[in-house]
């Protein structure tokens, strides 16, 4: 009988020690980098402090986000500025930028000039002052605030849908939802701000945009609010409200704060840093009109924190590991 017993005891050891050193191997191979894995973190839950250093902020193609995200380990493959795709500049025997025989045309100068800018990190010369405006932004912001302010309210980004997307119809207005696009923000970069709130008027559909509705969480960062209502009453489409907490709430109870308000039939969270791109909204309309149990989220493209060049986003799975860390693997079909 003690024999028996023994033996039991020693077989649990070994059965306990297998099963974690199998849970420890599935541990570090989930969270270790790889070529085929997209790692992603959420972060600046606060709803734009950007106080992570692998803060990375995003654009979305077509959607919303919940949360912005960090990328990390994925190189981005080519370049893009200005509206139009490039590929990454080479270099000649005299530190020459060359750029390619098929894009010899208007945009040429502005190629080589945001290029050079960004490779320079935003200064025209070594101004004390555009390196002030660059490293307050960092500390603030956790992305290049004079590549932000130069490139204005305004800029077209490149299609990166893929091909087949230019094709797809969609239902009119009179049969999709309408939209109320909730945009919360604390201390957000002015010019990324309204950036953000002009790519979202430019770039949906209007008659199936019913308002944006801007939540200022108790911002205190240079007469944020006052610059911002001041804008909107003078540039700003009626449909574009501005509201703001009685105290600072937190990114979670700022957007339910925006949620009372909105009188849309759908709810359309945004970050305050993002870029949607061509005809984003009526298709994440069309699947909640298909399914009004459904809850939508688009294809992340990535604005590089350093130079604002805009780079398509692989299409990815996404997931949580043991850690309850979002991450996303690459599909293997990337077309």
């Amino acid at each position: 009988m003690s024999t028996f017993t023994h033996r039991s005891f020693v077989y649990g050891v070994v059965l306990a020690s297998v099963t974690w050193a199998a849970s420890l191997y599935l541990y570090m191979t989930l969270n270790s980098p790889s070529e085929r894995n997209l790692t992603l973190s959420t972060s600046n839950s606060n709803g734009g402090d950007g106080d992570e250093d692998s803060y990375i902020p995003l654009r979305v193609r077509g959607g919303s986000l919940s949360n912005p995200l960090a990328v990390n380990n994925y190189k981005l493959p080519n370049l893009h500025l200005g509206g139009r795709s490039f590929p990454k500049p080479t270099k000649g025997s005299d530190n020459e930028i060359i750029i390619e025989p098929q894009f010899e045309s208007k945009w040429k100068a502005k190629f080589r000039q945001l290029v050079e800018l960004s490779e320079k990190g935003g200064y025209e010369n070594s101004d004390t002052l555009d390196k002030k405006v660059r490293e307050k932004g960092y500390k603030k912001h956790a992305f290049n605030a004079l590549i932000s302010e130069r490139l204005g309210f305004h800029r077209e980004v490149p299609d990166t849908r893929h091909k087949q997307c230019a094709f797809e119809t969609y239902p009119g207005a009179s049969v999709l939802p309408s939209a109320s696009v909730i945009i919360c923000f604390f201390n957000e970069e002015y010019n990324a701000l309204l950036r953000t709130v002009h790519s979202v008027l430019d770039r949906s559909n209007p008659d199936t945009l019913h308002e944006i509705v801007l939540v200022d969480d108790s911002s205190d960062l240079d007469d944020l609010h006052e610059k911002v209502l001041e804008y909107m009453q003078k540039n700003l489409p009626a449909k574009v409200t501005l509201l703001k907490t009685p105290s600072r709430a937190g990114l979670i109870r700022a957007r339910i704060f925006g949620a009372r308000h909105a009188t849309g039939d759908v709810l359309v969270f945004l970050d305050s840093h993002v870029e949607p791109n061509v005809n984003w909204l009526d298709p994440l309309l069309t699947r909640i009109h298909e399914n009004n149990h459904t809850v939508v989220t688009p294809v992340i493209d990535i604005i590089n924190a350093d130079t604002f060049a805009y780079s398509a986003s692989p299409l990815v799975k996404g997931g949580f590991n043991w850690d309850s860390t979002f991450g996303g693997t690459l599909c293997q079909n990337q077309n």
